[in-house]
């Protein structure tokens, strides 16, 4: 059940800020920290953070994408700790 929820975070912060990266056509520097700053208060060790995105602005109509990875460590009664490598990724186009 833990893996879903921690699954469901990063899900609906990828879909919030891909609605950001619509306005502005790209994922601006001051959004990327706010990204980075809501997935550590959200409990996401920023190590085990991987993020790709558009990072340069892209003119209306044009593709854009966020990428979010993360690395979580399941840990199970009598057995060792396991990785699992949560992928969200959204794409959509830039609207302006």
């Amino acid at each position: 059940l833990m893996p879903y929820i921690w699954y469901e975070k990063l899900s609906s912060t990828c879909i919030k800020y891909i609605y950001v990266m619509e306005e502005y056509g790209y994922l601006t520097n001051k959004e990327i920290s706010l990204l980075k700053k809501e997935l550590k208060n959200q409990g996401f060790d920023e190590e085990e953070t991987t993020l790709k995105y558009t990072n340069n602005q892209v003119k209306y109509g044009e593709p854009i994408f966020l990428k979010i990875t993360y690395n979580y460590e399941m840990q199970l009664p009598l057995m060792e700790p396991q990785i699992i490598e949560m992928k969200v990724e959204r794409e959509s186009v830039s609207k302006r």
